[in-house]
């Protein structure tokens, strides 16, 4: 009895100006994450090359994060959506402003040069890695991020840890390189210490409205993302022409 009355007395001396006061002690503590508590100098940012989804993460690609796309298929413009920042790398690294080198590992299909020449990259900074086994790309991309030269690096994969995505994490940190993770949706609900997740799917909008006498009939691809987590600005969904 004594023990519960001593229970009660504490609880009655929790005053809420005491309960504010340890809540921001708390909110104060740099290990705990906010959504858009990270803050990023806006010079460190990559463009992404489209404006609303630079505004969901404060003004472009963080550097120095591992960024999950989860993708509803393989194809399904995950390529087209990095393009642009891989080519603003390409071009600063040409006027000697940053590393420029781009590491690709384990694609799902060899990469079309000539089609990635047409959009303007240049195939001698592109580096293509092929590992004999799965369990190899992960490592593969551990040491493409710490190796400081790679200014980028995607990796696709299925199955990985949260102890994987948290070395992954930390490697992208020690070297400031861009790092993406290509898995497929089903792994949304896996934990993972990435700092930046985002949902891709693809809707298709019909062009009849705009179709001029003799066109065919034909429709637009749209890119939809959503940020399920985002340390460097808001959560939300964009959708994307590309």
């Amino acid at each position: 009895m004594e023990c519960h009355s001593s229970t009660n007395s504490n609880l009655k001396s929790d005053k809420p100006s005491d309960r504010k006061s340890r809540l921001r002690q708390l909110l104060g503590n740099p290990h705990i994450w906010r959504p858009g508590s990270t803050p990023v100098r806006q010079g460190e940012l990559l463009p992404t090359g489209f404006s609303a989804l630079d505004g969901l993460l404060g003004g472009g690609w963080p550097p120095g994060v591992l960024t999950e796309l989860l993708l509803e298929g393989q194809g399904i413009g995950e390529l087209r959506l990095l393009m642009p920042a891989i080519k603003a790398l390409q071009l600063s690294g040409a006027r000697g402003q940053r590393r420029s080198q781009s590491c690709w590992i384990a694609p799902p299909f060899i990469p079309y040069a000539p089609a990635l020449a047409r959009h303007g990259l240049d195939l001698t900074q592109l580096l293509i890695v092929s590992p004999a086994a799965a369990r190899d790309a992960l490592w593969a991309m551990e040491q493409a991020l710490r190796a400081h030269t790679c200014a980028l690096v995607l990796c696709w994969a299925d199955k990985v840890s949260q102890q994987a995505t948290r070395r992954l994490q930390v490697a992208a940190e020690a070297s400031g390189a861009h790092g993406f993770l290509l898995r497929p949706v089903r792994f949304a609900r896996q934990s993972s210490t990435a700092a930046l997740r985002i949902r891709l799917s693809v809707t298709h909008k019909s062009t009849q409205q705009n179709r001029q006498p003799g066109d065919e009939p034909g429709s637009t691809q749209h890119l939809q993302l959503e940020l399920l987590r985002n340390r460097y600005g808001r959560p939300g969904r964009v959708s994307l022409s590309c």
